[in-house]
């Protein structure tokens, strides 16, 4: 409890580490906007994956089910493309 308490108290608004009026740098407006950008991606996949959820689901109630291949390959590209990328990302920074 004492360690986390320190970090916290790192953190805080009284550090003279971190600056509210500060400038952001352009690493921090990267970081920024790569953080923005997942989670818009993450969003997305989401929606994918539920709209494949409805569409499967009533395929096999129907007994008409067949994959989709498209969608399926689509998205672990997305995934693992975006994971290259953050894992560059974070290697150069």
């Amino acid at each position: 409890m004492t360690e986390f308490r320190i970090i916290i108290y790192q953190y805080s608004v009284d550090s003279p580490e971190l600056n509210p009026y500060q400038i952001p740098s352009s690493i921090d407006q990267l970081s920024n906007w790569i953080g923005i950008t997942t989670i818009s991606l993450a969003i997305v996949l989401i929606l994918f994956a539920l709209k494949n959820y409805l569409i499967t689901h009533k395929s096999i109630k129907t007994q008409t089910y067949l994959s989709n291949l498209t969608l399926i390959c689509s998205t672990t590209a997305i995934i693992i493309l975006l994971s290259i990328f953050v894992s560059i990302y974070l290697l150069l920074v």
